[in-house]
């Protein structure tokens, strides 16, 4: 296919020329990845922000953790909260933690994700997110206001070199309605 002035060509060859026969090609307005995988499991989503939660109720800093997915799992989703060093609104691995590599040893080799909070400000991907977020494939979340019932997300998806904001819901399990369709 060739695109010649914002119309599409096909190539087609004979014995004695090539000519180009104009073709219909769907347009979009934007590209968006697609993952192809299960969703995050309502109960670990759970548990994950449980630990936000935690961790700045405790430290009043920031917390990181990493998503895992392991394609040859019926479950494949798991989660890690490595050596990290923190302090307000910054938040670091610590790779070089005698620890660390150790513990990532017991995780899946595709690390897919990650989730941090912004302690009590809104969810958003600050531009330290973005440096990080476009070298590092996966699924990203941020929580922000965990001093509110109500918690912030922002989510983005970063692959092959494209990251794009999602809703958060996108990409984490929906519970079933216990009702049937057909209840009034």
């Amino acid at each position: 296919m060739i695109i010649v002035d914002d119309k599409a060509y096909e190539q087609v060859k004979t014995d004695l020329f090539t000519v180009y026969k104009e073709i219909d090609v769907p347009t979009r307005t934007e590209v968006v990845p697609e993952s192809h995988g299960k969703p995050l499991p309502m109960s670990m989503w759970l548990e994950i922000m449980h630990c936000m939660k935690q961790s700045q109720d405790k430290f009043k800093s920031e917390a990181l953790i990493y998503l895992f997915y392991d394609v040859n799992n019926d479950q494949p989703w798991s989660w890690w909260l490595p050596p990290q060093e923190t302090c307000g609104m910054t938040v670091k691995s610590l790779p070089d933690d005698p620890s660390y590599k150790a513990q990532r040893a017991e995780y899946p080799d595709l690390m897919l994700g990650s989730v941090h909070h912004h302690c009590t400000s809104s969810a958003f991907q600050s531009g330290t997110d973005e440096a990080d977020e476009v070298n590092r494939e996966g699924l990203h979340f941020t929580i922000g206001n965990l001093d509110d019932p109500v918690f912030d997300v922002h989510f983005r998806i970063s692959l092959g070199g494209q990251c794009v904001e999602l809703p958060a819901h996108t990409y984490i399990e929906q519970s079933q309605s216990p009702f049937k369709k057909n209840a009034k």
